[in-house]
């Protein structure tokens, strides 16, 4: 029998104290696995890196538009001195102004409700036999009766246009005069009655209002 070649002895020989299994066969394998996973890594990086690519951005700001609500202000001066006449018999009469004006920005509407009422408590309402007269600057009657109880004199309150309202623009004025007359017919039936006049103002807007 021929002696067995050291070549392939060397081959086969092995550390019988070594733990490794690695056979020489095997390393270039492991080798190709890493370099197959480092390859993974780098492709993995680049996929990241291409989803978070730079934009080129702009940016401008529109401002200082600014907004601011309009002003209402409906103004009527108390007349002065104050109208009081104590001992009125039938024919007398007095008048009175009242400058009525728009202190604000807006334009207005305004109405004018009255009435009389006794002064003294319990007393007789003198204004249930009293003539009250409204004029305007241009002397047209806006209102002519009695206000024995709350009236309307001029316009309406309702909301939107009403018949007789009066307008006025930012800033303006006007004067409207209230006559009180005891008619001359009256008898003794209100002698020593008294009565007072109270006048209420509303106003609203005219714009996006009817």
């Amino acid at each position: 029998m021929p002696p067995r070649s050291p070549l392939l002895w060397n081959e086969r020989k092995h550390d019988p104290m070594s733990t490794s299994t690695t056979t020489a066969a095997e390393q270039p394998t492991r080798r190709r696995r890493v370099v197959g996973l480092l390859a993974a890594g780098a492709v993995i990086a680049c996929a990241g890196a291409a989803g978070t690519s730079a934009l080129f951005t702009d940016q401008e700001v529109v401002s200082d538009n600014t907004f601011a609500a309009g002003t209402f202000d409906l103004t009527a001066n108390q007349p002065d001195p104050k109208i009081e006449l104590p001992n009125m018999l039938p024919g007398d009469s007095a008048d009175f102004d009242v400058v009525v004006g728009n202190g604000g920005t807006l334009e207005l509407r305004y109405s004018v409700e009255g009435a009389f009422s006794a002064i003294t408590e319990g007393g007789q309402n003198l204004g249930e036999t009293l003539d009250l007269e409204v004029t305007d600057a241009d002397g047209t009657v806006l209102f002519d009766g009695t206000a024995a109880s709350l009236t309307q004199l001029v316009g309406d309150k309702a909301e939107g246009p009403q018949a007789g309202d009066r307008v006025l623009g930012a800033a303006q004025t006007e004067t409207l005069n209230f006559k009180v007359t005891y008619p001359e017919d009256s008898d003794n039936t209100f002698a020593g009655a008294d009565a007072s006049l109270t006048l209420t103002l509303d106003a609203e807007q005219t714009a996006n209002n009817g």
